[in-house]
Order: C-alpha cells, then sequence, then structure tokens
C-alpha cells in the first residue's frame, strides 16, 4: 500500500512540474515572438548610450 501510494505521489509531482516547465517553454515563446527584432532599417541612427 504504501509503495501504491509512494508512485502515485512521484508520477503526480512528475506531472505537475511537466505542465509547469511547459507553460513556462511556452510563455517564453510567446514573449520571443512579440519582441521586436532583425536588423535596424538601411540609414537609421543606432542610439548607444555610455
Amino acid at each position: 500500500m504504501y509503495q501504491a501510494l509512494h508512485n502515485s505521489v512521484l508520477i503526480t509531482t512528475y506531472n505537475n512540474g511537466l505542465y509547469i516547465s511547459s507553460l513556462v517553454a511556452f510563455g517564453g515563446v510567446a514573449l520571443a515572438l512579440t519582441m521586436k527584432g532583425g536588423r535596424p532599417d538601411p540609414g537609421a541612427a543606432v542610439h548607444v548610450e555610455m
């Protein structure tokens, strides 16, 4: 009985970790897709702070 409970808790824990890591990964992809990227337009002034 203890072994069955242990296995059930272990499987549930791994599943929750999988869900959390998947949500973090999809959140990172969504954030990356919404960020501005690419090269600046030719002739555009690039502002660099020192």
